[in-house]
């Protein structure tokens, strides 16, 4: 049996940390909060860095 792979398990996980991320950064931006959006925008940006490392654990398993 093929193991599903860390991209399709963590998948909502990840979802929810990049939306969080860009939601709290585009809120924050709107209303001039410049240090919140950027916390948002580093969380944004975390969660697309480990969506493409897991990419890569994923790929490099075959």
């Amino acid at each position: 049996m093929k193991e599903k792979s860390l991209l399709r398990r963590y998948r909502w996980l990840l979802f929810a940390v990049v939306l969080f991320g860009g939601q709290l950064a585009g809120t924050a931006y709107l209303y001039k909060d410049k240090k919140a959006a950027m916390v948002g925008l580093v969380i944004f940006l975390f969660g697309c860095v480990a969506a493409v490392v897991m990419a890569q654990i994923d790929e490099s398993n075959d």
